[in-house]
């Protein structure tokens, strides 16, 4: 059942930037993983099911990225790309007090090595 009406969160690393927002190097991937237009439709898709992405809802123009490659200096550059979502349904959209892509939790802290990926989280009025 798809209906707007029921609380429903989908999450997870889809592995593909929908829009040129989502990445550093629009122009220069365009075509490769993750910025194919076979990828993009499919993304579609998963929206017309009723679902609606989170961030892209609350922040229409902001660049926030949630995978930086480790190599070149990637991270420090910000030259990243945001392919970790939450999607919601209608009555999540209407919950959401916040929702953050946690770039601080990414940096190296405590000589442990840091993920590729960042936490991407939303907070919800109940």
């Amino acid at each position: 059942d798809h209906s707007p009406h029921k609380p429903l969160i989908l999450c997870g690393d889809l592995n593909l930037c929908p829009s040129p927002k989502d990445t550093w190097n629009e122009e220069g991937s365009k075509g490769s993983i993750f910025h194919t237009p076979e990828e993009r439709e499919r993304f579609q898709s998963l929206l017309g099911w009723g679902l609606t992405d989170l961030y892209r809802n609350k922040y229409p123009d902001e660049i926030g990225y949630s995978w930086w490659d480790y190599r070149r200096g990637a991270f420090h550059l910000n030259q990243g790309l945001r392919i970790d979502f939450l999607l919601g349904t209608e009555a999540i959209v209407k919950r959401v007090k916040e929702v953050v892509i946690d770039r601080d939790y990414r940096k190296k802290k405590d000589g442990m090595t840091a993920s590729d990926h960042t936490p991407v989280y939303v907070d919800l009025y109940p």
